[in-house]
């Protein structure tokens, strides 16, 4: 379980890193005045903002996970006393 909580605050590191740079790649292309540079930093900013929702998704599947494994652990507790 310590393993997946591991797990959860290196995704969640991840994405905040990520949304870090995806903002800094749209600020970037905000400001510049040379279109092609502009253009590469939107593509950049696309790929970010994808790359960013799979890194999301993936810290929600072990959230949830992890709140299964806990309630699987609370209904072997409760098994154990009514037994």
């Amino acid at each position: 379980m310590s393993d997946l909580e591991t797990e959860i605050k290196a995704m969640h590191s991840l994405r905040s890193r990520l949304q870090s740079t995806v903002n800094d790649t749209l600020t970037s292309a905000m400001k510049s005045d040379n279109n092609e540079l502009a253009t590469h930093y939107i593509d950049e900013y696309d790929d970010l903002v994808n790359l960013l929702n799979i890194v999301k998704s993936a810290e929600m599947l072990l959230q949830n996970l992890s709140v299964k494994i806990d309630s699987a652990r609370y209904l072997n507790e409760f098994v154990m006393i009514l037994e």
